[in-house]
């Protein structure tokens, strides 16, 4: 077990990849500032800088403009640590957002992705008027000092999560494995919205050459030698939709459920047995590790679930409450043969939950994960 996560062989654990959109009613920035952008991006194309683009300071930003937009954005600015696309008009993200913003990986390491977040909204509100940033896309990941597991892909993984309707497992049509000569280094699974990718991370670092990951993998005790397996989640918009992940925030308090479903329903890795049920195979020693690594997301487990159907109701909220109620006073009358007795003792512990700082923080979370949601036809009393 590595010092301070908790699971054995786990090096790392975050957010490896992010894409936020963020909404702009109005651009801030004068006249001379926007015959700057245009300038730099003429510039870019010319062949005294290759077309591969010029260095323009952008609020006390250095980026290099690319020579060419995208569709609907005008400018494209990229550094080190993000790429930026820039529409010309505001329209409060009525069509898309008008600042788009892909984050990189050193940058999301280096400084945590919610201190990413937040600095750049703050940045971006110096020359624009934005709202709140809506998730694209994010891949989780988790780094174990292990080697890379051999796994039947037709056999072995397992899903419990739905396909057309009903419960299948995944379609093999859309997993493929990964070999350098005759040695597997990596295995894909899914495609689209929900994607897995299990491979040699220090093969890939040949190819990247992050070797900086390597001393944030010392500093949790890899030894320099061992291999590097990384487990890597991939989540897009409409799949971020089903846990109510729209804002940075709402990622901040979903990421142990988005690493839960991929690794608990959506997929399983499993040893087979003779038994005919797939879903009864127990699970392999080094998956149950995988699901583990949620845990260190610095999240808590907030129970919501992949389906839009189960956002929460209030009215459903409360019928279950009432149901555990009923329940609550039945095995208390039974045990103090009074009803007033199990009144009192339920009305108690509803106090004593109030005043419990644990109980208050939770709840206090949870109303601020919960802000965006209403209550229709709901009055004041």
């Amino acid at each position: 077990m590595l010092a301070g996560l908790g699971v054995p062989g786990l090096l790392l654990a975050g957010v490896d990849s992010l894409v936020v959109g963020w909404p702009v009613h109005a651009f801030l920035f004068s006249d001379e500032e926007l015959q700057a952008l245009h300038s730099a991006k003429m510039a870019a194309g010319q062949k005294l800088f290759g077309r591969g683009g010029t260095a323009l300071n952008w609020y006390g930003q250095d980026f290099l403009m690319k020579p060419r937009g995208a569709q609907g954005y005008e400018w494209i600015l990229e550094n080190a640590d993000v790429s930026m696309r820039m529409a010309a008009q505001a329209s409060g993200g009525k069509v898309f957002p008008e600042v788009y913003m892909t984050f990189r990986s050193a940058y999301l390491w280096r400084e945590g992705f919610a201190a990413v977040c937040n600095a750049t909204k703050e940045w971006l509100s110096t020359f624009a008027k934005v709202g709140e940033g809506k998730v694209s896309r994010v891949d989780l990941c988790a780094d174990f000092a292990m080697p890379l597991p051999r796994i039947d892909l037709g056999v072995e993984v397992v899903s419990r999560g739905r396909k057309r309707g009903r419960h299948a497992q995944i379609d093999t049509s859309e997993a493929a494995d990964w070999q350098s000569g005759t040695r597997a280094t990596g295995y894909q699974i899914g495609k689209g919205d929900l994607m897995a990718r299990f491979y040699d991370k220090r093969e890939e670092i040949l190819h990247t050459g992050k070797v900086w990951f390597e001393d944030l993998w010392r500093e949790q005790g890899w030894d320099g030698e061992s291999p590097v397996t990384r487990y890597e989640l991939q989540f897009r918009r409409n799949i971020l939709k089903e846990f109510n992940v729209d804002s940075p925030g709402d990622l901040g308090y979903q990421r142990s459920e988005l690493w839960a479903y991929g690794t608990e329903e959506w997929i399983t890795v499993r040893e087979p047995t003779p038994d005919t049920n797939r879903a009864r195979w127990p699970t392999k020693r080094f998956w149950r590790d995988v699901q583990a690594a949620g845990s260190c997301f610095d999240d808590v487990r907030t129970g919501i679930t992949r389906h839009v159907q189960s956002r929460p109701e209030y009215n459903a909220l409360l019928a279950q409450w009432l149901g555990l109620t009923k329940t609550l006073l039945g095995l208390d009358i039974n045990a103090f043969g009074s009803e007033e007795k199990a009144w009192r003792r339920l009305f108690a512990s509803l106090k004593e939950a109030q005043r419990d700082p644990g109980f208050r923080a939770e709840w206090r979370q949870r109303t601020s994960k919960l802000s965006h949601l209403r209550i229709p036809g709901l009055r004041g009393f």
